[in-house]
């Protein structure tokens, strides 16, 4: 038996001091460092990446808009331009001088024959603004909805709360 303790007591100082030894051992605790600045260096670059990435996106995305709103102004300027041109052609005195190279001349009243049409209404009128509303109503400003405070809305949710009954799931 005494030799049992001795061995089991050898036996178990022999294990504490190799735990100890394992845990304390250098290269181990160097290891452990190793990772935790390498885990902090990958995050850190992948912070980096990210900010980097999304700086290069919104730059893209300057530039095309930059160059969609040159290119907006070449356009109205285009369109202005042939606005310009359509208005120079169809000027009276352009008109009167083309008609006349093509043979045309100035019509007398006895030309000129009015005619009717039986089934043509006429030339409809279109409101270019709508009427004003009546005196009588009242335009609504805001959403009765919307009307309500926060405090209201929170004593009419508890009390729908006590009114659930026990045991319900709402």
């Amino acid at each position: 038996m005494k030799r049992e303790r001795e061995s089991g007591g050898k036996l178990g100082m022999v294990q504490k001091t190799l735990q100890q030894a394992y845990q304390q051992a250098p290269w181990r605790k160097a290891t452990r460092k190793g990772m935790l600045f390498l885990i902090l260096a990958l995050l850190f670059g992948l912070v980096i990446w990210i900010s980097l990435t999304i700086s290069v996106e919104s730059a893209e995305a300057a530039i095309q808009i930059n160059r969609l709103e040159n290119e907006k102004e070449i356009l109205q300027y285009r369109i202005a331009t042939l606005n310009t041109e359509i208005a120079a052609g169809s000027s009276v005195q352009v008109m009167e001088e083309r008609a006349k190279k093509l043979g045309f001349r100035p019509a007398t009243r006895d030309e000129i024959v009015y005619m009717t049409v039986p089934a043509y209404p006429g030339r409809q009128t279109t409101l270019a603004v709508p009427p004003p509303p009546s005196s009588q109503e009242e335009p609504i400003l805001i959403k009765t909805s919307y009307q309500q405070s926060l405090s209201d809305l929170l004593f009419q949710g508890l009390s729908q709360i006590e009114k659930i009954p026990r045991g319900a799931v709402p």
